[in-house]
């Protein structure tokens, strides 16, 4: 699966490269024609289309969405529009409320249609890869969040900031905001957010004499969850075969090591952020150079190397996490503790209805510094849609405050706008208040640049190699030489 993803990531950027060529979109303009709403700068409705917005089926004269859900745009088109979606297959709660949204939006405008076409996640990429190559991509398309500067320099994204009122930016947490803009403007909104914690069978701390902390203030350091992993490692025949690790390998990406969310953590965690921007420390932390150039020196400073020569002793020294993946490892009890998202509560209660699992969770270790990257399921309006308006007005429609409170009603995931925190009482109450705190405290976007994919493409199986142990000076040098050959496109 990850070779086939390494595969269409390069193939998408050969494509990409044809169709729009390597020059960066200039920046859109800031300045708004007079009598564009306050907090927005003027849209231009597609030819014909009348200056007059459909209201609500209410009579209440509200659009769908209005300014109190953040919509700052024209009024829309009564013209007949279709406007196509692809996006990823979800859960049935998901499914029946995202089926009730698209129907709410057309009450509200009749004159708009929508073409769903949802995909398997697993086929995703390659289908926008497909519409990008054929010229032709959806209206909108929905797609993992780090991939946003990339689709917005090769021009497949339209800056949204323009729909948008300052109130409904100024929700968004931090650090969604920067995994979401480009050359200072906004291109795409989360669906939600995430955060890594590590959960852990509390049944198997308890036994084993283990308080995890659950404070983000006084959360383990990884030799403090190293020790708690050997304390909880169960192999009765002494064969180096356990049949409960201390921890989980990856349910991230193909499953097992090599997946930079989950696993950059580790070299990330050894440098500082409040460090001299020029030293091995600040740029071990940063992961990229400010210019988005460079990782040279970042990814194999000295501080990285060491922390990726302590994650490979996880499986290679001291074997407390398996080298392969084991699919539910956790859950079915082979695994002690693992790196989860908040999505395992969920998975938690779908699996174990009775409550007859005991798990929580402690904050994700750190060497130095205290982070979890963050990221979410993205949407973005296609550069080349003929409705730029209508398209990010149900974009904005989707991610109203209203409408996540919604989102999370379904599925319970860390919310991307600040409000909500306020208003979801749980925010207020551990485990949830743990994922609160790492992502507006801790939480910081993947490497900043228009060259994710290439990143990502080479990092991956670098931190595989790393886990099966591969030399890890010589193997973060070539992937820091091999990226680097990647950014040089970069202007």
């Amino acid at each position: 699966m990850f070779a086939r993803r390494v595969s269409q990531v390069m193939s998408l950027l050969v494509t990409i490269g044809l169709l729009a060529g390597c020059g960066a979109p200039a920046a859109p303009s800031s300045s708004a024609p007079a009598g564009t709403p306050a907090g927005s700068t003027a849209a231009t409705a597609p030819a014909g289309s009348a200056s007059t917005g459909a209201t609500a089926g209410t009579g209440s004269g509200a659009t769908v969405p209005s300014p109190a859900d953040g919509y700052a745009g024209p009024l829309l088109s009564t013209d007949p529009i279709k406007l196509r979606i692809l996006r990823f297959t979800q859960g049935p709660a998901q499914e029946t409320l995202f089926k009730n949204w698209m129907n709410e939006f057309t009450t509200a405008h009749p004159n708009i249609t929508f073409q769903d076409e949802p995909v398997p996640f697993g086929d995703l990429f390659q289908k926008i890869q497909a519409s990008v190559a054929a010229g032709d991509p959806p209206d909108l398309i929905f797609y993992d969040g780090p991939f946003t500067k990339s689709y917005a320099y090769h021009k497949i994204l339209l800056p949204v900031d323009q729909y948008m009122t300052q109130a409904f930016k100024d929700d968004y947490v931090p650090a969604t905001l920067a995994e979401q803009s480009f050359m200072g403007h906004i291109y795409a909104l989360p669906e939600q957010q995430s955060a890594v914690a590590l959960a852990y069978n509390s049944d198997m701390t308890k036994a084993a004499g283990i308080n995890p902390p659950t404070d983000l203030s006084n959360g383990w350091k990884w030799q403090d969850a190293l020790d708690a992993w050997k304390k909880l490692q169960q192999d009765p025949g002494g064969g180096g075969s356990p049949s409960v690790y201390g921890l989980a390998p990856s349910q991230f990406g193909a499953g097992g090591a090599g997946f930079y969310y989950r696993e950059g953590i580790f070299p990330r965690s050894a440098g500082d952020p409040k460090a001299a921007p020029d030293s091995s420390l600040y740029k071990t932390y940063a992961a990229l150079s400010p210019d988005g150039k460079t990782v040279k020196g970042y990814i194999d400073s000295p501080e990285a190397i060491q922390a990726m020569q302590w994650f490979q002793d996880l499986t290679m020294k001291w074997n407390v996490t398996p080298k392969v993946g084991i699919p539910n490892a956790f859950l079915d009890k082979k695994a002690a503790t693992s790196l989860e998202t908040d999505y395992l509560m969920g998975n938690v209660k779908a699996t174990f209805p009775k409550g007859d699992f005991h798990y929580s969770f402690t904050p994700v270790p750190y060497f130095k510094t205290q982070l979890t990257m963050t990221g979410s399921v993205t949407y973005g309006v296609s550069a080349k849609t003929k409705y730029p308006a209508e398209a990010a007005a149900f974009e904005i429609f989707l991610t109203s405050p209203t409408n996540s409170k919604r989102f999370w009603d379904s599925t319970q995931t860390l919310p991307a706008q600040l409000s909500l925190f306020k208003t979801i009482p749980v925010y207020n109450q551990f485990p949830y208040s743990l994922f609160y705190d790492e992502l507006v405290k801790i939480g910081v976007p993947r490497p900043s640049t228009p060259g994710w994919q290439e990143y990502e493409a080479v990092i991956d199986p670098a931190i595989k190699d790393i886990s099966l142990g591969a030399p890890v000076e010589a193997r973060l040098h070539q992937a820091a030489d091999d990226i680097d050959a990647q950014l040089a496109k970069y202007p």
